[in-house]
């Protein structure tokens, strides 16, 4: 059957095929097995930073009496004898010696510190976005962007895996973004290092394009007082998330 596209129609016909020419290809939750290869490499563990919660004992070497068994509070501070309020979460733990350490010069004469990390709150993430269950995901141990996609139960099919979002809160100033492209990490596992995620990272998996034409489809074409006059019009939307997007005759 003939089809002529004219008026809105066209412009429509045109914006769905310039979508399906992006060649955006989501991972389907069926590559799952292939990504195995991906994951045998853990992380580089990287140097620990304190948290919020997080319970540590400062150990005054020649001043025992001054020794602090604390708690990083909400507000990402502890209290210390003598030289009061310290910022804690953020450092890590030879950092906060150091800043001790810094802090009681003056005040005594041989002011060797150490910092010992005796409870840890949790390492915790959160992964939102395209994904089967977004939320909060838990680890113990260093944990890679992947191992946490497939804690939340890995990419929904209209998710666009090239450009996944990190965002991190480093304690001092605006927090920073980082983008990752996890199709590569998935086909070319050899030639990329494993992205380590951080305690209180935010995971975004976007919308690729095709997505979001379906949903301009859905909510502003397929529409019950719509149907009949696009099947009057003898023509239809059909797409396969992957693939390219066609409009073809019915």
């Amino acid at each position: 059957m003939k089809v002529i596209l004219t008026g809105a129609w066209l412009m429509v016909g045109l914006f769905v095929l310039g979508a399906g020419c992006s060649n955006m290809r989501p991972i389907d939750a069926e590559v799952l097995p292939s990504v195995r290869a991906a994951l045998t490499a853990r992380p580089d563990a990287p140097e620990y930073r304190l948290q919020r919660g997080d319970v540590i004992d400062v150990k005054m070497f020649y001043a025992p009496e001054l020794n602090e068994n604390a708690t990083v509070r909400p507000d990402g501070r502890i209290s210390m004898q003598l030289i009061g309020e310290i910022p804690a979460a953020g450092l890590s733990a030879a950092e906060l010696a150091e800043t001790v350490r810094t802090r009681y010069t003056g005040i005594l004469l041989n002011p060797e510190t150490t910092v010992f990390v005796r409870k840890f709150t949790g390492l915790k993430a959160y992964v939102a976005g395209e994904v089967l269950t977004p939320g909060l995901v838990s680890f113990d141990a260093p944990t890679s962007l992947l191992q946490s996609l497939i804690q939340a139960g890995w990419l929904k099919p209209t998710a666009e895996p090239r450009n996944v979002v990190i965002i991190r809160d480093t304690g001092t100033g605006p927090p920073v973004v980082h983008l990752v492209d996890v199709k590569k990490l998935i086909e070319a596992p050899e030639s990329t290092r494993p992205v380590a995620l951080q305690p209180f990272d935010i995971v975004y998996v976007p919308k690729s394009t095709i997505a979001t034409v379906q949903d301009f489809i859905d909510q502003y074409i397929d529409k019950p007082f719509l149907t009949p006059i696009s099947r009057l019009a003898g023509f239809g939307f059909s797409y396969q998330l992957g693939g390219p997007i066609s409009v073809t005759p019915e």
